[in-house]
């Protein structure tokens, strides 16, 4: 029985001590918040540029099967993001710009190396004498011209489909 009364004692002791602790700190939380993961701008431009790559490649493929590619730059854009956040550290409202105007820019140059390669097939060109003829193209033929701003708008209007509302999950992280 007395050792009974010696442990309540005891535990009485330690809650008032807990007690005493927390009272200390104003009846806040005593634990300190977890530190942020700092952020690296530098490699996580590169873990963003390399989810590009991956983006620009998809597109290409998806292109050559006869498909308007805007869904890759929905790839392209989660590509980026985790490229950023796994080589950066995280994700702040800067490398979430940075992440969509590299991709923004990426769109562009993957829509003309896809073309250059359907160029390069139909003419029996080099890829580089193909990439460079897409502006003379352009303007020799309306019908060229057309297909392209029509496939080029069309893969950024999906792409900004995917944009926004990445960013705007990203801006409330």
């Amino acid at each position: 029985m007395e050792e009974n009364f010696e442990k309540q004692e005891q535990g009485a002791q330690e809650n008032a001590s807990a007690a005493d602790f927390v009272s200390s700190y104003g009846g806040q939380n005593p634990v300190p918040p977890m530190e942020e993961k700092p952020i690296n701008m530098i490699t996580g431009i590169v873990g963003a540029f390399v989810g590009v790559l991956i983006g620009v490649v998809l597109w290409v493929v998806i292109y050559q099967m006869g498909f308007i590619a805007g869904i890759a730059g929905f790839v392209m854009m989660i590509c980026a993001f985790k490229g950023f956040e796994l080589l950066g550290g995280r994700m702040n409202i800067v490398g979430a710009v940075i992440c969509i105007l590299l991709v923004l820019v990426a769109v562009y140059f993957a829509h003309n190396i896809s073309v250059a390669v359907e160029v390069m097939q139909e003419l029996d060109i080099s890829f580089v004498a193909a990439y460079q003829s897409i502006p003379d193209l352009r303007e020799v033929s309306s019908e060229f011209n057309e297909g392209y701003l029509h496939d080029l708008l069309f893969g950024y209007l999906l792409t900004l489909l995917a944009v926004v509302p990445s960013f705007k999950r990203k801006r409330r992280e």
